[in-house]
């Protein structure tokens, strides 16, 4: 495919190309009319989790934005698109492979790069690092900054980073938090360059995050305060607004946020966004209660059928878990037995898939019927489908997500409404750092200890 918009010949030229210019009318070799290459409709990825357009009174039944939710669409099939096999299964070969960018740990976004058709980008956050996969190179290319420079390196942990995607105009926009504030990314992949505009005047200590109509990232200011920025959706600083509230020690984690407030936790407490009663943004500082400090290693907090945010935390006087409701300043502590792992509307304790809140105990004792651990890595909006790890673990989810040893991980597709399938299988170290991606038409894996990121076609 090429990367811009193209004129094409109907019958083709005998003496050279047959595709033109988008420009051209007629064709310069036989004088023909052109015929103009249709617009393809675009299917952005905002790294890490894809797309979550706010949809009031959908089967999610919220706006909430920065859990592990995408609105691609995935209908879970046990029969692929092509092969002799009559149905998946955890040994099966990838549908399509591509080669891995350069070693790293690497997000992906997809847009319109300066290009008329969706392009791969990868991002390695870290390094600064922006590579382009030309599907007829069969490559990555790098990008380099129009003026010489580097992107800056990120600013917050690779387990909290999050970034957003603006449009401008019919070009994407990325927004990364880095060392040198929010950058404002504006890649051109026709000439391998990018160009990063850095607001905030100070390092960004916290991922963004799309509220509104705005996109808003907490900053490090020169007195060591926060201030807390907003950005129009075409990438311009709108406002700063600084606050009296010390910064943390530590990076917040990633952002959560709903039509009233926004949510940025850290192992020291949670800075909230609210609007007022008046519009304004109002921000506070809110410590966890007691000794009870978050665990972000079970995902993402869990957001309740009554639209609450439930963060999982380790209470070290009761030396239990507890589900902390996030954003109160009188807030609501829920005991539980066994942590659950969470994508957000959805959580799975040991192999178990939870049918009602995750502090609540098992009533079927199923899941002790085997060592199967159960790692949701991501969720859809449509059946209810969940993309997750099944990794055998006998000491349970909490040892196993110390383990840095090889793990043999199937990959899994599970929905409410249809029969859960298994394809391929990932032998690696912590397999659950896993990225997953939707890009031209297949859901990809990728790992950073991979040679190859695998696709698998399924119905979208």
């Amino acid at each position: 495919l090429t990367l811009v918009r193209t004129a094409t010949s109907a019958r083709g030229s005998q003496t050279g190309s047959s595709h033109y210019p988008a420009e051209f009318v007629f064709s310069p070799v036989s004088g023909e009319r052109l015929v103009p290459a249709a617009a393809a409709a675009s299917a952005p990825w905002i790294p890490p989790f894809g797309p979550q357009t706010i949809r009031p009174g959908s089967s999610q039944g919220s706006d909430a934005r920065g859990l592990r939710q995408t609105v691609f669409d995935i209908a879970v099939t046990g029969r692929p698109r092509s092969g002799p096999q009559s149905s998946r299964s955890a040994t099966d070969d990838p549908d399509h492979t591509i080669p891995a960018p350069p070693p790293g740990q690497y997000e992906f976004a997809v847009g319109r790069f300066g290009t008329d058709i969706d392009v791969l980008l990868a991002i390695e956050p870290e390094k600064g690092a922006l590579f382009v996969w030309l599907a007829l190179g069969d490559r990555w290319e790098p990008l380099g900054h129009g003026r010489g420079g580097f992107l800056e390196e990120s600013s917050v942990q690779p387990g909290q980073w999050r970034s957003e995607l603006l449009q401008d105009g019919a070009n994407a926009v990325l927004c990364l938090p880095t060392t040198a504030g929010l950058a404002v990314v504006r890649a051109d992949c026709l000439t391998l360059s990018f160009a990063a505009n850095y607001l905030g005047g100070g390092s960004a200590i916290g991922s963004p995050i799309l509220w509104g109509a705005e996109v808003w990232a907490p900053m490090r200011d020169a007195s060591g305060s926060i201030a807390v920025i907003a950005v129009s959706s075409t990438g311009e600083l709108l406002r700063t607004q600084p606050t009296s509230i010390q910064a943390p020690a530590a990076a917040f984690g990633a952002p959560i946020c709903d039509a009233q407030q926004i949510i940025w936790p850290t192992q020291e407490g949670q800075l909230v966004v609210r609007k007022g009663p008046d519009g304004a943004a109002q921000c506070n500082w809110i410590a966890w209660p007691g000794d009870a400090r978050p665990t972000f290693s079970f995902g993402c907090p869990y957001l309740s059928a009554t639209g609450r945010f439930w963060q999982l935390c380790w209470s070290q006087r009761d030396e239990t878990f507890v589900y902390v409701q996030m954003g109160k300043s009188t807030t609501e502590v829920m005991p539980t037995m066994a942590p659950a792992l969470c994508t957000g509307r959805y959580s799975y304790k040991v192999g178990t898939r939870m049918k009602g809140d995750p502090w609540l105990d098992q009533n079927d004792g199923d899941h002790t019927a085997s060592n199967d651990v159960v790692i949701p890595l991501l969720e859809f909006s449509k059946h209810g489908a969940v993309l997750s790890l099944v990794v055998e673990a006998e000491l349970g989810a909490r040892t196993l997500l110390e383990s840095t040893e090889n793990q043999r991980a199937v990959i899994q597709l599970q929905s409410d409404t249809r029969a859960s399938v298994r394809f391929q299988t990932l032998i690696a170290p912590m397999p659950w750092l896993a990225r997953p991606f939707m890009f031209n038409g297949c859901l990809w894996i990728y790992h950073s200890d991979e040679a190859s990121i695998v696709g698998t076609e399924l119905e979208t």
